[in-house]
């Protein structure tokens, strides 16, 4: 792991946050940052590029609220890291891999970028075999496929990304979905409830840092 490096934020615009760093010490791209917040825990940002000038481009994996130019920013020299394995199936975790299913810390030591190579050819398959869900509606009706060619309207890229969203008008649907993330050994990266209205949306990358 390389040395922590501190640079300051120039720009914010949304979530994108522009940070300079000293002459010849930039974060590698995908590279961690963080910007400490007042008694508020950090803010971690993932570097997406770098502009010239010493500044580099960074995406916020939170609200950039509050954030203003000179605040303090530090490069961690890793990537972020998320936990994998099984202790993390039937999980909730946020993007940054923490829980947040109220069920404690995910119990391993195993992490892993949530970036990561594509498997070489011989570890895929030719075959074309049926992606269970377990949502009884797209397994019955529509069921999807996965395969390691170019992907049509029901069939997915195996490994590749996968993101579905569903209103949930009861405790059963909420279960099948949370049931669904199970299934195909991933977490569930948001799952907000609404008084009255309850709704769940889920996207994951199956397979990538699993």
């Amino acid at each position: 792991m390389a040395e922590a490096v501190h640079g300051r934020i120039v720009q914010v615009i949304g979530p994108v946050v522009d940070i300079q760093f000293p002459p010849g010490q930039l974060p590698e791209i995908y590279d961690a940052v963080e910007i400490p917040r007042n008694g508020e825990g950090k803010l971690v940002l993932e570097v997406q590029q770098h502009l010239g000038g010493d500044w580099v481009r960074c995406l916020a994996m939170d609200s950039t609220d509050g954030l203003q130019r000179g605040m303090e920013a530090v490069g961690t020299g890793a990537p972020i890291m998320v936990p994998v394995g099984e202790a993390t199936l039937g999980r909730l975790l946020n993007v940054l891999g923490e829980p947040i299913d109220r069920r404690g810390p995910v119990e391993t030591e195993e992490r892993r970028p949530i970036h990561q190579a594509p498997p070489s050819f011989e570890e895929q398959s030719t075959s074309t075999e049926v992606f269970e869900t377990g949502l009884k509606v797209i397994d019955l009706v529509a069921p999807f496929c996965e395969c390691n060619m170019v992907p049509d309207d029901t069939v997915i890229p195996r490994g590749g990304p996968l993101g579905f969203q569903a209103s949930v008008t009861n405790n059963t649907d909420l279960t099948g979905c949370v049931y669904f993330a199970t299934k195909v050994r991933i977490p569930v990266s948001t799952a907000t409830m609404k008084l009255g209205r309850p709704i769940i949306n889920a996207s994951s990358e199956w397979g990538a840092a699993v």
